[in-house]
């Protein structure tokens, strides 16, 4: 059956008038110049997916980029085309409005006046009848600069995410939204492949799955200081682009509160520059070598005795156990520490027990003598470090 369908397709196309060979000329006259969203970064009617672990900031990353469409504001120092834009809230759409609501009021903006559609919840949107009604809703609200799918796992119909077949269709599916009114680029959040690669992060699906989209974003994220690199692994048509960083920050808000009026928590997504990243990343390094030296002096103390003896707090004066085990995690990686069998809490290696002692030596700097002197003996003076 396949094989009279694909001939009846070779017929079609050849008649004695067809002609598959193109001059030199007649093939560059087919250039078709990049058409950016987001300049060096987005092209319009492209696919591209944004592949990250959970909790490395995909969702937010993805909601500030839709804003910054919708209100043409360049991101990271490339310009962004004012377009309107459309998000498929498939993962988790109560998630999504909350962070909706705090980004709105982050940036100043009214989230009733932007220009941004949403489809809550996670139909089958593979199915004819269900497309059929997104095609007709789509020509009414359009035309669509961006379309956001959050997640491709969300929407995804199969039975099988190892199976290249049933991932490639899924991907030629989502694909097929360029076709909305005003073509769309598609920016698609993944989740990775199984015991991921953090040098290769590949979408789940891999190569069925890149095969299909034009570039592949990833989301690094450093967990002691919550910033979230975005750069591109495996694929991406066009120049690649420098990597860019945001900074995720918790926060509440007025306009968020549960049942009872107690504030719920969010967090949201910042641009953030290299200098400002740099500064994270100093103080991390800073919040590490502190540890270090705690439990050089404190050896035995537990993740909530370490917080508290370096004054790490929560906002509710409680000792941030969470910043003592980011901070903890970043030194067992390091093999600064272990964490021991018979009670389940940290020690310091022989390295990091060196490092510590290093960092407990008090510093000597260079000074200049406040008074003339002349001769071998002021040489040897102004050598001469003082002890701090």
């Amino acid at each position: 059956m396949k094989a009279k369908a694909a001939e009846k397709i070779v017929a079609e196309i050849v008649s004695p008038a067809t002609r598959l060979l193109q001059s030199s000329g007649e093939f560059v006259k087919g250039f078709i110049p990049p058409d950016y969203l987001i300049d060096g970064l987005l092209q319009r009617r492209f696919v591209y997916s944004l592949t990250g672990p959970t909790g490395a900031g995909k969702t937010c990353i993805a909601m500030r980029i839709a804003l910054h469409v919708a209100e043409g504001l360049p991101l990271a120092g490339m310009a962004a085309e004012k377009g309107r834009v459309l998000f498929f809230a498939g993962e988790n759409p109560d998630d999504v409005r909350t962070r909706w609501i705090k980004l709105c009021e982050e940036m100043g903006y009214d989230p009733e006046k932007l220009d941004v559609f949403f489809l809550p919840g996670s139909p089958a949107i593979s199915n004819d009848q269900i497309r059929k009604l997104i095609d007709n809703e789509a020509a009414e609200h359009g035309p669509f600069s961006l379309l956001i799918v959050d997640t491709s796992a969300a929407y995804f119909q199969g039975d099988d995410e190892n199976s290249n077949k049933q991932l490639g269709d899924h991907a030629r599916m989502l694909r097929s939204f360029v076709n909305l009114p005003g073509g769309p680029t598609i920016l698609i959040t993944c989740h990775p492949t199984k015991n991921p690669d953090m040098t290769n992060l590949l979408p789940r699906g891999a190569g069925a799955f890149l095969a299909e989209v034009d570039g592949n974003l990833v989301t690094i994220k450093d967990h002691d200081t919550m910033a979230v690199e975005v750069t591109t692994h495996g694929k991406f048509r066009g120049p690649e682009f420098a990597p860019f960083s945001f900074k995720l920050t918790p926060g509440t808000s007025d306009k968020l509160v549960d049942t009872k009026g107690r504030k719920v928590w969010t967090i949201t997504a910042t641009p953030i520059s290299n200098e400002e990243q740099t500064a994270l990343e100093d103080e991390g390094t800073s919040k590490q070598d502190d540890l270090l030296r705690c439990m050089f002096e404190h050896p035995g103390l537990s993740l909530s005795e370490l917080a508290g003896k370096l004054f790490w707090l929560t906002r509710d004066n409680h000792p941030n156990k969470s910043q003592a085990q980011r901070t903890m995690d970043a030194l067992v990686k390091a093999k600064l520490a272990q964490r021991t069998r018979h009670n389940g809490r940290y020690a310091l290696t022989k390295k990091g027990e060196d490092e510590a002692a290093e960092l407990k030596k008090p510093k000597r700097l260079q000074t200049k003598s406040a008074w003339p002197e002349t001769g071998k003996k002021h040489a040897k003076r102004q050598k001469r470090p003082i002890r701090l």
